[in-house]
């Protein structure tokens, strides 16, 4: 098992788990320090609720993505990119990526000032 497996596997259950959690097991009030932390999250309740429960989807999306690669070197043992540097890297743009969808779906649901838009 290579470096590049363990760090996938690792984010995998990470991306997991956040998604297990927000989808099924909800903060039940507002908690500035628990859940998505992102400014426009943080307009209101509303807005929090919506963050954390939209963001549920995706992150256990990249989680099952993430067990899928994490076995790329065990069938491809040539490819030698494959690292803990790659891992990381794919761990961290994954996460931006969540961040910027998540703000996209708020922007396009809620105002400047968290009322939902009709």
């Amino acid at each position: 098992m290579t470096e590049f497996t363990v760090f996938c596997l690792l984010g995998s259950l990470a991306f997991n788990v956040i998604g297990i959690q927000h989808k099924f097991f909800p903060s039940k009030k507002y908690k500035w320090w628990i859940g998505v932390m992102f400014p426009s999250a943080h307009t209101s309740v509303e807005t929090w609720r919506e963050a954390n429960s939209f963001i549920a989807f995706p992150s256990f999306v990249a989680g099952c993505l993430f067990l899928i690669i994490s076995f790329l070197p065990e069938i491809f043992p040539e490819l030698k990119f494959l690292n803990f540097r790659t891992a990381g890297f794919l761990i961290l743009m994954t996460s931006i990526v969540l961040i910027f969808i998540t703000d996209r779906h708020l922007k396009r649901n809620f105002d400047e000032h968290g009322n939902r838009k009709y």
